[in-house]
Protein backbone atom coordinates (compact mmCIF):
# COMPACT_ATOMS: atom_id res chain seq x y z
CA UNK A 1 0.00 0.00 0.00
CA UNK A 2 1.25 3.45 -0.86
CA UNK A 3 1.35 6.28 1.65
CA UNK A 4 -0.96 9.20 0.81
CA UNK A 5 1.89 11.58 -0.03
CA UNK A 6 3.40 9.05 -2.45
CA UNK A 7 -0.02 8.27 -3.94
CA UNK A 8 -0.26 11.91 -5.04
CA UNK A 9 2.54 11.22 -7.53
CA UNK A 10 2.12 7.48 -8.12
CA UNK A 11 -1.55 6.50 -8.17
CA UNK A 12 -0.94 2.77 -8.61
CA UNK A 13 1.68 0.03 -8.56
CA UNK A 14 2.36 0.29 -12.28
CA UNK A 15 3.27 3.97 -11.91
CA UNK A 16 5.64 3.08 -9.06
CA UNK A 17 7.24 0.29 -11.11
CA UNK A 18 7.75 2.59 -14.09
CA UNK A 19 9.38 5.24 -11.91
CA UNK A 20 11.66 2.66 -10.32
CA UNK A 21 12.64 1.24 -13.71
CA UNK A 22 13.55 4.74 -14.85
CA UNK A 23 15.62 5.26 -11.72
CA UNK A 24 17.33 1.87 -12.14
CA UNK A 25 18.29 2.77 -15.71
CA UNK A 26 20.39 5.62 -14.27
CA UNK A 27 22.50 3.29 -12.11
CA UNK A 28 25.87 2.00 -13.29
CA UNK A 29 25.57 -1.39 -14.97
CA UNK A 30 27.74 -3.17 -12.39
CA UNK A 31 24.58 -4.05 -10.38
CA UNK A 32 26.24 -3.41 -7.03
CA UNK A 33 23.78 -2.61 -4.29
CA UNK A 34 23.83 0.88 -2.91
CA UNK A 35 24.24 0.70 0.83
CA UNK A 36 24.91 3.42 3.38
CA UNK A 37 28.44 2.07 3.71
CA UNK A 38 29.09 2.31 -0.04
CA UNK A 39 28.05 5.97 -0.15
CA UNK A 40 30.61 7.16 2.39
Amino acid sequence: MLDPDVREYFPNGEAVNQALRTLISLFPKNHESITPESVE
